[in-house]
């Protein structure tokens, strides 16, 4: 079974949806759905699919700018395309731009299977290929950087630990005593590794703009204010928090953090509403 395998299948038709969506449960995944393009990057945002089956031609946005959208945000994702008998030119055209295959209506559901399988299949050998070459330029890096010695071992194996989870990570240790390398190290070892790690210094922020900063603003929240602006949490979406000196914060202001860690949600001054958030901190 595979029950931990999360499964996208995007099509503006509802009885494509329903029928794919049968198959796949049937063979023990986990399956969302999505109606068109734009819906389908958003969950790829919000749900880290580990594959997408989806339609070429649908409305708002098609299937393979939908595509270039979702490889931007997870570049091993493996996405399935599904064309009509007179359309295969554009499914090839979608191959050679990065999709894994196509598969063509009326669906064969043993080719649906099959085709998946190999792009499980081949996601996970390549996962495991970047995490080798992740830890080996990691431990290159940290060696060169912070020495051999016994502790500093120690400190590799909870790297190699921590790093393919997402739980909230604490660094201990003085000013210079490389936090922030470490904090690269679990980063570059994640599965989190092809998006950014943003490294915030908390005392190098003035408290009053520390909130706008990390949480950003909606136009209009304060004077000057006149465009909405990105803070912090929300750039390093589906990468890595670090910070730095967190000390100095505020016990205001680590409320307000504590919510964003427990709720995985952050509100911009000015906004109305909640914004998801998807970090390793």
């Amino acid at each position: 079974m595979n029950n931990n395998t999360k499964i996208l299948v995007v099509d503006d038709l509802e009885e494509i949806r329903d029928l794919l969506t049968n198959v796949l449960k049937n063979e023990g995944y986990k399956v969302s759905t999505a109606y068109n393009g734009q819906a389908a990057v958003e969950a790829v945002k919000s749900q880290s699919p580990n594959a997408v089956i989806m339609d070429i031609k649908m409305p708002v946005m098609d299937g393979i700018e939908a595509m270039k959208e979702m490889k931007s945000i997870n570049p091993l994702l493996p996405v399935i395309l599904i064309t009509a008998h007179g359309e295969i030119d554009s499914a090839v055209k979608a191959v050679k731009l990065g999709a894994y295959d196509y598969l063509t209506k009326p669906f064969d559901k043993e080719n649906i299977v099959i085709t998946l399988k190999n792009a499980l299949n081949e996601l996970r050998l390549k996962c495991e290929i970047k995490k080798l070459q992740s830890n080996l330029s990691a431990r290159v890096s940290l060696t060169d950087q912070m020495g051999s010695s016994d502790e500093i071992k120690k400190v590799f194996n909870q790297v190699n630990h921590v790093a393919p989870t997402d739980f909230t990570v604490i660094l201990y240790g003085e000013t210079g005593s490389g936090k922030e390398l470490i904090a690269k190290a679990i980063h570059d070892q994640s599965s989190r590794r092809e998006n950014k790690i943003v490294a915030i210094d908390c005392g190098a922020i003035p408290e009053t703009l520390l909130e706008s900063e990390l949480f950003g603003y909606e136009r209009g929240a304060f004077t000057g204010a006149e465009k909405r602006k990105e803070g912090y949490v929300e750039s390093a979406y589906g990468g890595t928090l670090f910070l730095d000196e967190i000390c100095n914060l505020s016990l205001k202001m680590q409320g307000k953090l504590l919510r964003a860690v427990e709720e995985k949600r952050i509100k911009k001054l000015g906004g109305e509403d909640d914004i998801e958030i998807n970090v390793h901190l």
